[in-house]
C-alpha cells in the first residue's frame, strides 16, 4: 500500500477512502478525491501500471457503475433506518 499510495499513512488514518470494482480482467479504483485508476489485473497483478489513459471509456463506465452501486447501498441503508425509526415510534406510542 505504501508504495502505491505514498501519501497514505498506513499506521494511522487514511487520508482518503478507496472504492473498487472489477470487470473481467480490469479493476477500477476510485479515490474519495475523485481520481481513478484502472489496472489489468490479469497482466499486472501487482497493479503497477495504471492504464486509465489507454482505456478512458472503460474507466468512465466502471466509475458510473461504482457510483450507481454506492447510491443503491446508501438508499437501502436509509430505508432500513427509516423502518427502524417508524417501528420505534410505533412502540414508543404504544401502538405495537
Amino acid at each position: 500500500v505504501q508504495k502505491r499510495f505514498p501519501d497514505v499513512d498506513v499506521m494511522g488514518k487514511w487520508s482518503y477512502s478507496l472504492k473498487a470494482i472489477y470487470a473481467g480482467e480490469y479493476k477500477y479504483i476510485l479515490k474519495s478525491d475523485g481520481s481513478g485508476e484502472l489496472y489489468n489485473v490479469a497482466r499486472d497483478p501487482e497493479e503497477k501500471e495504471n492504464v486509465v489513459g489507454e482505456h478512458p471509456r472503460l474507466a468512465t463506465v466502471l466509475e458510473e457503475q461504482l457510483h450507481a452501486w454506492t447510491r443503491k447501498v446508501e438508499q437501502e441503508r436509509r430505508s432500513r433506518e427509516g423502518i427502524r425509526a417508524r417501528v420505534k415510534g410505533l412502540k414508543d406510542s404504544g401502538r405495537i
